[in-house]
């Protein structure tokens, strides 16, 4: 093993960007480097490491054992390098100037109106860049391209440091004239009906099911849409049932032609931050979680609707 002093540490930032990217030509784009120079950089760190790394497989570049093992210090040394350097930058500003952050479209409906104005008030120069909530988060939270996730926690959160904001349990969302609407919906009529599976927040979607799952049960699923708002006009126009945390369908059911109704399924659902450890006591990380925390407890809505 060479000395630190005869390693060129460039080489980590190339390694970096390739295992977010997975793909040569995009972190040559993203690093302002030629695809030659990239492939040339693998070379090196291929030789030092005595590992391949990453390999193609499906037109994508896929880690080792041994990029998996040390692809987080790997970011925690390219991040915390950057924060040596903007230090001096700093003054009474954040260094960091783009914040990525993972929600529901509903939860960008309601917080950020919110959040945009002292967003920008407190970090003028800054901005946020918005992922749609979706089952890949948490690994991309572990990668680095998503800085915070509001979201529905699971069981399994792979390491992550969660923070709850509250807690929830279940409703229905169905047209006015649904069936379901005549009386107490049983869960063997909720099992009769046609579903949609909201998997923008892929979270609560597998806790339903695991939790019918758990009694031998699975739902009639014959939609999957990413978008809660959107969907709402197909619930309109037909007898779908869509299944959501309470204080969404509250929410929702302002809507004149839905209807909220009860979810026979009996899960509670805790709601609040996500995110990687290694950004815990980063000050800018922590402003940005702190700021979506005070305006989340700030939307009425969001404090009516929790149980717990």
């Amino acid at each position: 093993m060479k000395p630190l002093h005869e390693i060129n540490l460039n080489l980590l930032v190339c390694l970096h960007a390739l295992y977010e990217e997975r793909n040569v030509t995009r972190a040559a784009h993203r690093l302002n480097m030629t695809q030659s120079n990239v492939s040339k950089s693998l070379s090196q760190l291929r030789r030092i490491m005595h590992d391949h790394l990453l390999y193609r497989e499906d037109n994508t570049l896929k880690l080792t054992p041994l990029s998996i093992v040390i692809r987080d210090k790997v970011a925690f040394i390219v991040q915390n390098a950057q924060d040596v350097f903007s230090a001096g930058l700093r003054g009474s500003s954040l260094a960091k100037q783009r914040f990525t952050l993972a929600a529901s479209d509903v939860s960008v409906r309601y917080v950020f109106p919110k959040l945009m104005p002292r967003f920008i008030e407190e970090a003028p120069d800054a901005l946020i860049s918005l992922s749609p909530w979706h089952e890949y988060n948490p690994e991309s939270l572990v990668q680095g391209k998503v800085d915070l996730a509001l979201c529905v926690f699971e069981e399994e959160t792979n390491g992550l440091i969660c923070e709850k904001l509250g807690t929830t349990d279940l409703s229905c969302i169905v047209r006015k004239e649904h069936p379901a609407t005549e009386g107490q919906m049983q869960l063997e009529d909720y099992l009769s009906y046609r579903h949609i599976a909201n998997t923008g927040n892929a979270n609560y979607w597998r806790i339903i099911d695991k939790a019918l799952a758990e009694r031998g049960l699975q739902r009639n699923i014959v939609l999957e849409m990413p978008l809660v708002i959107s969907v709402t006009e197909v619930v309109e126009q037909s007898d779908l049932v869509l299944t959501l945390p309470t204080p969404l369908c509250r929410l929702i059911s302002d809507n004149q032609n839905l209807c909220m109704i009860n979810c026979p399924v009996k899960t509670l659902l805790d709601y609040g931050l996500m995110w990687h450890p290694r950004m815990d006591k980063d000050p800018d990380h922590i402003w940005f979680r702190n700021l979506i925390r005070d305006v989340t407890f700030e939307t009425p809505e969001f404090i009516k609707s929790l149980v717990a």
